[in-house]
């Protein structure tokens, strides 16, 4: 059995007491060792010993050196196997016996004692200290005393339908336990019934779940209640840990290696990548990103997996979905063109479009196991899919696992998919006398990974002998909430649910304050919304609930982050990280790392701007510049004190400090957690910066926790199984490595997002996350904002890959899934729940409200003073109009790629163009493909325009030049890129052997209220036909819908009258990928005109900007920061 971090910590502390030695003093290691009698040079493996002793009895001790006693991935610890995770706690509590976290917190903070200066007192490695003084001073103090346990407090009290379920003779059953109606408590006193009852030994249960949040609370539960020890009791983990167990144990029996290597989301996703030559990928290709559509593809693979499909079933299915777009195609052709609707052909070519997309998966599909197989990989869907055909081959495994554990205990069973129901199956035989399952249809929200409630449906027909069991009393709520989510049940649906009669409220109607224990809010815009729950948390601390008892439940995480930005501006505490790589404290580490990774300098910028340094901008730009024209390594040129010759004298002490800091972490080991450890704890003052006099003290520790999850990152590193082929190539370089590390997991999704490190619970702060991550949870005040059309439910949640129809049985509602996820929202409230919306969002457009709010209109209805309305949050000022009517008596002039690039990101625009700062180089071999046909795409216009049209040797020649300069030479798949540039570029000539009279000058000017904006575009010539001017806009894709609305059109329009204001404009696209063309129709309606004129109003509103030197970042897109090369130096 495993405990908290936090335990394990106590339990160290209270045994460097024991052995005589305060937590506040500074005792050397040799005094420790003196004590517990083993040599004094070797005194952290003789507290691993101890640990082992302390924690697991008679172990065997493997344990490591004196750096490695922190051990990795403790915040994964359940998912370890059990050797490496006790000796992972093990780790844990000898650093805490050798130097106590109160210690190591009073040395930082009092004594201001580096690491380096802790481990000369205390005898050890100053890697350890560094580790110790990471949790002592960048994580919340742990409370010195657990809670304790009595015996009145372990026995379980049962109500009649808790009882009923916990003492069912034999199974199998299953339990409806909804919200708040004592699941776990039931849980344990069915294992208590087992244990002192029947004869069952702890050990012969297994207790199933699907969160290691959820089973480490079961097996504390269970524990606590005399369900066994922490060193012998049942076995509690996940479907899928208890997979991997199986694995490990019988795997050799399928033909598996001792030591499974298991590929994590980013482990997979490069190993397509690495081979995606034989996906032969088309529909699903994306040169500018090739993994772009792999984690999808990957998605599919796993919920065919997770449906026990294997890839020739998959085939069958995928047959199945082109039998039917192709039946669609033949039905729609025999109407006859005239007959056809654009709607009816669209519904045909997205069926077409699926059905091509689904092959790909499937090819993919057969190449992914076949790559798995070739180097003995798992994924994560295996542990279920591989557990299971184990099984079902190898009868003496299944039989030695039925006699292990006779009673199995399915928590979640509305969560769980066809393999994790088959598993279960299997393990509890063809009688299933000991199966006991817990589940709530109406709390299904993982559908996207798979989750079927029609498991739950499907209880009686599986397990024909079987019965089930509701649990019928509310313990969580008041009575005013039970009844309002018992409402939203009825209205959701299902068998039975007009006949529903709901719960039972223990904790009555009682009002526990003036508030209403229900409301439901309506404000006329966002930051009325925002007033209103920001006065709301106010006033019910007021009345006694702290900020930590008050949550707040939103659909994504982006409108998680909006509401904290905003509430935080209001003076209201929020416990949330949010994406981490982009907060500023990171950016400013990450900026750090980067000058050892081998990449620009560009992130001096930022650290020198830093407080302990306080260099000017302007100074650390002259720096930089003299380098790059020096061509020096910045690091040698920031120590020539010769180039400081000029600088301010506001730079000088600044400068000196920081350049004997990166001396000194020069000097040490090229790795990420060790530089970190030497710059935070032993170098530099950054930490202590974090808290100043304009920084409230719970935002100082949110940056510190933040800090540790960098920290924790670093150290936790490991290389990955899978390295990528399209990583930096160069001398081994950890650094550079961790970095791009961290670029690869923030694209596919797996960067850190909302995650609080342990300790964090006793801050006083409001709690805000996903209504997903609130699933099991529960607070005494609970808000659920944006209840608006659009928000919640949200849109666009699909990532364009289809699944075949028929995979699994689960619907294809989405419906039915934001019903359970609402579901889950109302029921997290103990006294009060407060839903809100705004009519208008922060642009004025109106929002309709969400659709779920009809799921309980009968009781809003019924009780209508739970009806308020919120008032405004906008100020009453008159906006002013972005563009001044009357242009300026001399315009600025502009290039079209300047402003476009002001539009992405005025930050970015000002980085570049303005600082001319170096940029970090673009990741992949993209870009330099882009750049080589950009460039020889440029030499075949100028060859045209000068009359000179080349002959196809030519064009290889000037194209084989160029991609030596400028292509992705020595980058994994070069050949792909180097013969998808040659078909665009014999594209290109032969477009250009049709253009006639080509302009020797293409370039061309507009004139706008604000600016002179020049553009050349890629191809100008004259019509010999009539004379008109032909201007030709090049894309390297196929045709898209949007190439029409691409404001650049707009701007070649303007320009093309404005430099020929006699000839007659013509706009068209080329297409280089498959030859076609496509016209630009010149604004027909007033409607076309107004839209056209707001393209170019964009590029008006950017000359602004740049004239009010307007450089805030703003960025477009999301993906305008992820791919940007001054994303870490940005204050975004």
């Amino acid at each position: 059995m495993s405990t908290t971090l936090q335990d394990i910590r106590r339990k160290a502390c209270a045994r460097r007491v024991a052995l005589g030695f305060s937590l506040d003093t500074a005792h050397t290691a040799v005094e420790i060792a003196a004590v517990l009698a083993v040599p004094a040079e070797s005194p952290a493996p003789a507290a691993h010993a101890e640990a082992h002793r302390a924690l697991h009895g008679d172990h065997e001790c493997t344990a490591g050196q004196e750096a490695d006693v922190q051990g990795a991935a403790l915040a994964r610890v359940d998912d370890l196997p059990e050797d490496l995770r006790r000796e992972g706690e093990a780790d844990a509590y000898a650093a805490e016996i050798l130097l106590p976290t109160p210690l190591m917190a009073r040395l930082f903070w009092e004594e201001r004692c580096t690491a380096s200066e802790a481990a000369a007192r205390v005898g050890v490695d100053s890697a350890l200290v560094q580790g110790q003084m990471a949790h002592a001073v960048l994580l919340p103090a742990v409370s010195e005393e657990p809670s304790q346990e009595t015996a009145a407090n372990r026995e379980v009290t049962l109500d009649p339908s808790q009882r009923a379920a916990a003492e069912a003779v034999r199974g199998p059953l299953l339990l409806g336990a909804g919200p708040g109606t004592g699941k776990t408590k039931t849980l344990v006193g069915r294992c208590q019934f087992l244990t002192r009852t029947q004869g069952v030994k702890p050990e012969q249960i297994l207790a199933l779940t699907f969160s290691r949040d959820a089973a480490r609370e079961m097996r504390e539960r269970l524990i606590s209640g005399d369900v066994g020890t922490e060193r012998c009791g049942p076995w509690v983990g996940t479907f899928h840990s208890f997979g991997l167990e199986i694995l490990r144990r019988y795997g050799s029996e399928i033909g598996l290696p001792e030591q499974v290597k298991l590929l994590g989301t980013l482990d997979a996703v490069t190993l397509l990548e690495n081979h995606l030559d034989r996906l032969e990928l088309d529909v699903l290709d994306n040169l500018r990103n090739p993994a772009y559509h792999l984690r999808g593809v990957l998605r599919q693979i796993s919920r065919a997996k997770d449906e026990l499909c294997a890839p020739l079933e998959y085939d069958k299915h995928v047959a199945a979905m082109q039998a039917d777009a192709e039946a669609a195609a033949l039905a729609l052709a025999a109407k006859g063109g005239k007959k056809v609707l654009k709607k009816d052909q669209e519904v045909v070519e997205r069926q077409e479009a699926a059905a091509a997309k689904a092959r790909e998966v499937a090819r993919c599909y057969h190449v992914y196991e076949a790559l798995l197989a070739e180097n003995g990989y798992l994924d994560f869907a295996d542990l279920i899919s591989r557990a299971v055909g184990l099984l079902e081959h190898a009868p003496h495994v299944l039989a030695d696992l039925r006699g292990r554990y006779p009673h199995v205990l399915a928590d979640e069973y509305q969560d769980v998919n066809r393999g994790c129901a088959r598993l279960v199956r299997l393990l509890a035989g063809d009688e299933a006398h000991g199966l006991w399952a817990v589940g709530d249809h109406r709390q299904s929200i993982y559908r996207f990974r798979g989750a079927s409630p029609a498991n739950v449906a499907a209880f009686g027909r599986d397990y024909p002998g079987g019965s089930r069991l509701e649990l019928g009393v509310n313990y969580r709520s008041r009575r005013p909430i039970v009844e309002c989510f018992a409402v939203a049940a009825r209205g959701m649906g299902g068998e039975g649910a007009q006949e529903f009669p709901g719960w039972d409220a223990a904790r009555g109607a009682a009002a526990s304050s003036e508030h209403p224990a229900v409301l439901y809010a309506s404000a006329p815009d966002d930051e009325g919304q925002v007033d209103g729950v920001a006065r709301s948390i106010t006033a019910l601390r007021e009345q006694g609930w702290a900020y930590r008892d008050q949550a707040i439940l939103c659909r994504t995480h982006a409108q998680a982050q909006s509401l904290v930005d905003r509430l935080t501006e209001r003076g209201v505490p929020i416990l949330y990280l949010g994406a981490l790589l982009e907060r500023p404290e990171i950016k400013d580490l990450i900026c750090l790392l980067s000058l050892y990774g081998g990449g620009p300098s560009t992130g001096l910028v930022r650290i020198a701007a830093l407080p302990e340094y306080s260099v000017p901008r302007e100074d650390i730009l002259m720096l930089l510049r003299r380098a790059m024209r020096d061509e020096r390594p910045f690091f040698e040129a920031l120590a020539d004190v010769v180039l400081w010759d000029g600088l301010s004298p506001a730079a000088i002490p600044g400068l000196g400090r920081l350049t004997a800091q990166l001396a000194a972490l020069d000097a040490s080991e090229r790795d990420p957690v060790a530089i970190l450890g030497a710059y935070l704890f032993d170098q530099s003052q950054f930490i202590r910066h974090l808290e100043d006099a304009d920084t409230p003290a719970f935002a100082a520790m949110q940056k510190r926790m933040a800090v540790y999850q960098l920290w924790e990152l670093a150290r936790d590193y490991d290389g990955g199984i899978v390295r990528s082929s399209v990583a930096p190539t160069g001398p081994p370089n950890r650094v550079r490595d961790f970095l791009a590390h961290l670029q690869r997991l923030d694209a596919v999704g797996e960067s850190p997002q909302g995650a609080t490190p342990p300790g964090a619970e006793s801050l006083d702060a409001v709690r805000i996350m996903t209504a997903h991550k609130a699933k099991g949870l529960e607070y005494p005040v609970v808000y659920v904002p944006n209840l608006g059309h659009g928000q919640f439910p949200s849109r666009g949640r699909h990532d364009g890959i289809p699944e075949p129809p028929g995979l699994t049985g689960a619907s294809d509602d989405e419906t039915e899934e934001d019903n359970c996820l609402f579901f889950v929202a109302l029921s997290r409230a103990r006294d009060h729940l407060i839903l809100s919306r705004s009519a208008a969002n922060a642009k004025g457009k109106e929002i309709e409200p969400s659709p779920l709010i009809n799921l309980i209109s009968p009781w809003l209805i019924a009780n209508s003073a739970a009806l308020v309305e919120w008032p405004s949050g906008r100020s009453e000022t008159s906006e002013e109009s972005d563009v001044s009517p009357n242009a300026p008596p001399a315009l600025p002039h502009h290039s079209a790629s300047s402003l476009e690039q002001y539009g992405r990101c005025p930050r970015q625009y000002y980085y570049e163009r303005e600082l001319q700062l170096p940029a970090e180089p673009p990741s992949g071999a993209y870009p330099k493909f882009a750049a080589a046909v950009r460039q020889t795409l440029r030499w075949l216009d100028d060859e045209c325009a000068a009359g000179r049209l080349p002959a196809s040797e030519a064009l290889t020649a000037q194209f084989e030049t160029v991609w030596i300069e400028h292509g992705p030479v020595g980058r994994l798949h070069e050949a792909r890129y180097r013969a998808h540039a040659q078909r665009l570029l014999a594209t290109a000539l032969q477009f250009a052997t049709t253009d006639r009279a080509a302009l020797e000058n293409p370039s061309l000017r507009a004139t706008l209220a604000t600016c002179h904006i020049s553009t050349r575009p890629e191809v100008v010539y004259e019509r010999p036909s009539d004379g008109a001017l032909v201007i030709a806009r090049y894309f390297n894709t196929k045709p898209a819908p949007t190439d029409m609305t691409d404001k650049r059109l707009a701007l070649l329009r303007k320009a093309a009258a404005d430099s020929h204001p006699d000839r007659p404009i013509l706009l068209e696209l080329r297409y280089l990928e498959d030859g076609s063309t496509a016209e630009v129709a010149a604004p027909a309606t007033e409607y076309k005109a107004k839209l056209e004129a707001d393209r170019l109003l964009k590029y008006e509103r950017a000359a602004q900007g740049i004239a009010r030197r307007d450089f805030a970042p703003a960025p477009e897109t999301q993906d305008t920061c992820s791919g940007c090369g001054y994303r870490w130096v940005c204050p975004s």
